[in-house]
C-alpha cells in the first residue's frame, strides 16, 4: 500500500466511523423520544434518505461522467441486510442507551466481515511491526 493510498483510506475510515457512530445519537434527541417515533417509522425514513441521496449520486456521475453502470447482486444483498441492521440498532439504542450499541454493533461487524471475507477466501492483509508481523487492520497505522 503506497503511502498515499495509506493516507486517504485513514481519512476515510476516521470519517466512516463519526457517520456511523453519530447516527444513532439522533434517536435521543428530545424532539425525537417526545414524538414516539417507532423504530420502523424510524428506519423507513433513514432508508428512504439514503435512496434518494444515492439516487441524486447516481444521476450526478451520468450527467458529468457518463457510461454504462455496472451493477453487482452483492450490492442489493448488502443493501437488504442493511435495512435490517439499522432497524435493529434503532430498536436497541433506547434499550441500552448510544454507547452500547454503538460498542456492540461495531465489534459484532468487525467480527462478522472478516469471518465472512475468511470463508470466502480471502487472504488476510499481514502488516510488518518492528520484528514481528500482526494480522488486524490498525496494523498499518502503527508503523
Amino acid at each position: 500500500m503506497s503511502a498515499e493510498d495509506l493516507y486517504w483510506s485513514s481519512i476515510l475510515a476516521v470519517l466512516g466511523g463519526i457517520a456511523n457512530g453519530s447516527y444513532m445519537v439522533f434517536i435521543k434527541r428530545p424532539a425525537v423520544l417526545r414524538a414516539g417515533v417507532h423504530p420502523l417509522v424510524f428506519q423507513a425514513l433513514k432508508t428512504a434518505a439514503a435512496a434518494l441521496y444515492g439516487v441524486a449520486l447516481l444521476f450526478a456521475r451520468l450527467c458529468f461522467h457518463g457510461g454504462e453502470l455496472h451493477l453487482n447482486w452483492l450490492g442489493v444483498a448488502s443493501a437488504c441486510l442493511w435495512v435490517p441492521a439499522g432497524l435493529c440498532n434503532i430498536a436497541c439504542v433506547p434499550l441500552a442507551g448510544v454507547g452500547a450499541c454503538a460498542v456492540a454493533s461495531s465489534c459484532v461487524a468487525s467480527i462478522s466481515s472478516f469471518g465472512i471475507g475468511i470463508y470466502r477466501g480471502e487472504t488476510v492483509r499481514s502488516h510488518p511491526l518492528l520484528d514481528s508481523t500482526v494480522y488486524f487492520a490498525p496494523g498499518q497505522l502503527l508503523r
